[in-house]
């Protein structure tokens, strides 16, 4: 099982905001969500915190990026893992490390897809008012949340279902769209798939009006200021810190990238062509190196489309 390498978690202090604030609030303490999102901070907050639980070692910190599936994928040799990685690698889900391994990942899913919903509901009914940029800054933060959703729904689908090739109509997995939903029917492979190019496509509009307004906006796309934070441009440099950093951030082509490989796993290949020639396209974004670049260029930055931040992987 093999992840499309879309995400790197970059070696640098985590720039999203004050995470650590969302973290202390109780979900399911309604006094503490209404203050939460009462000011636009809260909104920020909140959307930073899911980040930051993706970033952890349950998903992306760890198991869905060097851990979990590259030893179901057989990525390496046996004979150097921990004893307790042997049962994912043998497909043994019956020993107590694999469920351990496999629920923590289901539960971290779910749970962060459970604070998008969250957000989504809240952040439909604020009043742009409260926002530093109005209703752009609001539907910013509605598109990233809705893009993140699709892309972790997509992730269990992946792992929790037979491909598109083998697909039996049987039901696999849930998927969670509603505020504080405690069950939902688990649905086939198509369903799901359908439910994410929703979301993706949602997210795309709410999110393009933001990152292609204009120029200004665009620039922050580009690799000095998406990646390195730079200020290779000063006048297209954001003060605030939540516009800056974009490849951080469900930006609109980390969006256009998630859905090529909904399409092309969905097996639209069409479709999947056509937005993955978008990111190719946009040469002032992403310069693809070739493998010499390596050597001298480890992350290979202008390539990045969307990363996340953990300050203790190497």
């Amino acid at each position: 099982m093999k992840l499309k390498k879309l995400i790197l978690y970059a070696f640098i202090p985590c720039t999203l905001g004050a995470c650590t604030n969302w973290l202390d609030v109780a979900p399911d303490d309604q006094v503490n969500e209404e203050t939460l999102f009462s000011k636009a901070d809260g909104y920020r907050n909140a959307l930073n915190g899911i980040y930051k639980n993706m970033a952890e070692t349950q998903l992306y910190g760890k198991e869905l990026l060097y851990g979990a599936v590259e030893i179901l994928g057989h990525s390496y040799s046996s004979g150097y893992l921990a004893l307790s990685d042997n049962a994912l690698y043998n497909y043994n889900y019956t020993d107590k490390n694999a469920k351990s391994t496999i629920e923590n990942i289901w539960s971290k899913a779910y749970t962060a897809i459970a604070n998008c919903n969250s957000l989504i509901a809240n952040a439909e009914e604020a009043d742009p008012s409260i926002f530093s940029d109005n209703i752009l800054e609001k539907n910013l933060i509605l598109g990233e949340a809705y893009a993140l959703r699709a892309f972790l729904h997509f992730d269990m689908l992946r792992l929790f279902a037979p491909s598109k090739k083998v697909d039996d109509q049987k039901t696999y997995i849930p998927y969670y769209d509603k505020k504080k939903s405690t069950y939902e029917p688990h649905l086939t492979v198509d369903q799901v798939l359908e439910k994410v190019k929703t979301d993706l496509l949602k997210a795309k509009d709410f999110v393009a009006a933001f990152d292609t307004l204009d120029t200004e906006h665009k620039y922050r796309l580009r690799t000095y200021q998406r990646i390195e934070g730079g200020s290779y441009n000063s006048l297209y440099t954001p003060e605030d810190l939540f516009y800056a950093y974009r490849g951080y951030r469900m930006n609109y082509y980390a969006i256009v990238g998630a859905l090529a490989r909904v399409y092309s796993w969905a097996g639209e290949l069409e479709n999947a062509y056509n937005a993955a020639s978008e990111i190719i396209n946009a040469t002032s974004c992403f310069n693809f190196n070739s493998s010499s670049a390596f050597s001298s260029n480890r992350k290979l930055y202008e390539e990045l489309v969307f990363v996340l931040s953990k300050k203790n992987t190497y």
